[in-house]
């Protein structure tokens, strides 16, 4: 029972089934039934708002419930084992200690493991506090899919390239790549978003910012790329990827920063599974993480609104290439890559392993342009990174 209670309190997000589920199983006392359901019906009025967002009706998407379910559910449990007849000391035992006994060191698990959940339109996130370890299992994750053969995207900084990343510094960038990666045939794409490196503009609210991430996550699975989404704040992630998620992490703890919670749906060893656990020693930095990092200003922007990206493409005819019509649409809004850009894009496309075929197809321009590009000297170089702030 222990096990199972701790299952179930280390969700991330819980079903309406499985909170009606805990109160049966747990709440031993009629008030503290009548407690949670009050809470719940609060929730479905539209009465528990987090400040600055919109109301959340869906308990388990709802972090003021959150917060309240996961301390009421730790009271109600130790109130279960109160009544049991165990001692104080065996009470306190199994309270403070029994979490950390289901720990499973990283390397007793497979690496398939952590991307058997990555699919065309399928969505993940990493939550937890700052400097907590959310970009160190992003990269990890990023970097067992390169090994695997997957393209990765992102806004995550690098220290050096490695080849099948491709570092983005906006919007109007990163989608071109990923509908020429799609036109030539990679099926795989991971888009890494890590909030924390989105220049946001001034004091943008928290539901500004929302919508934003939402809007990004809604327009990736329409291009048939998987997102990877890292926040702060389980309250800024899109209301659909707190349902649908099929990837979920919890980095509980800057204090442990090698440890997660974690949630996913998958296909393994050849069938569709679900698994969850508590999983310790995860490894930080090369070979087994990309090379980030530590200290990388936030320097990925939002060039355009990529909502309205989206509805076009929702809007396009039966049979229409998608990925040729968003490069079209780019085109039509004068979204391309600027001129003072393409030459240093070119040049970390070609470091990172991709072709210079691949690389004139991004930024638009001839195959002997890029190798021109490509053959400069180092002097050049370094005066396009520095013009970009990327030193």
């Amino acid at each position: 029972m222990d096990r199972q209670f701790w299952d179930l309190h280390d969700k991330d997000y819980w079903s309406e089934d499985e909170i009606l589920y805990a109160c049966g199983k747990f709440v031993t006392r009629s008030d503290g039934r009548h407690e949670l359901f009050r809470k719940l019906q609060d929730c479905k009025d539209g009465k528990l708002v987090e400040d600055g967002a919109e109301a959340e009706t869906d308990p388990g998407a709802n972090e003021k419930f959150r917060d309240w379910f996961k301390e009421f559910l730790i009271v109600q449990y130790g109130e279960l084992l109160h009544n049991s007849g165990l001692d104080p000391l065996s009470r306190i035992g199994i309270l403070g200690s029994s979490r950390d006994s289901m720990y499973q060191p990283y390397g007793a698990l497979s690496t398939n493991l952590w991307i058997s959940w990555i699919s065309p339109g399928v969505d993940g996130y990493v939550v937890g506090p700052k400097r907590a370890g959310k970009t160190s299992r992003m990269s990890l994750v990023s970097k067992l899919a390169i090994d695997k053969g997957m393209k990765v995207l992102g806004a995550v900084q690098l220290t050096h390239e490695i080849p099948g990343y491709l570092y983005c510094p906006n919007a109007t960038i990163l989608v071109r790549t990923l509908c020429v990666l799609k036109l030539q045939g990679n099926k795989l794409v991971l888009v890494d978003i890590d909030e924390a490196f989105i220049a946001w503009s001034g004091e943008t609210p928290l539901a500004v910012k929302t919508m934003n991430l939402r809007k990004i996550a809604r327009l990736f699975g329409k291009l048939e790329a998987s997102t990877l989404m890292a926040t702060q704040r389980f309250r800024e992630l899109p209301s659909e990827m707190k349902k649908d998620a099929k990837f979920r992490v919890h980095c509980p703890s800057k204090r442990q920063p090698d440890r997660a919670i974690v949630e996913l749906e998958g296909i393994i060893d050849g069938r569709l599974e679900n698994w969850s656990g508590r999983v310790k020693h995860f490894p930080d930095g090369e070979p087994h993480t990309m090379p980030y990092k530590t200290e990388a200003m936030a320097a990925f922007t939002m060039d355009f609104d990529v909502g309205t990206l989206f509805d076009y493409l929702s809007e396009l005819p039966m049979g229409a290439n998608q990925f040729e019509a968003t490069i079209r649409w780019l085109d039509d809004k004068g979204l391309q890559i600027k001129p003072r850009e393409k030459r240093w894009f070119a040049r970390r496309i070609v470091a990172c392993g991709e072709s210079q075929h691949f690389a004139s197809k991004v930024v638009g321009v001839s195959v002997a342009t890029v190798n021109k590009w490509v053959h400069e000297g180092e002097a050049e170089s370094r005066v396009d990174e520095d013009m970009l702030g990327q030193t």
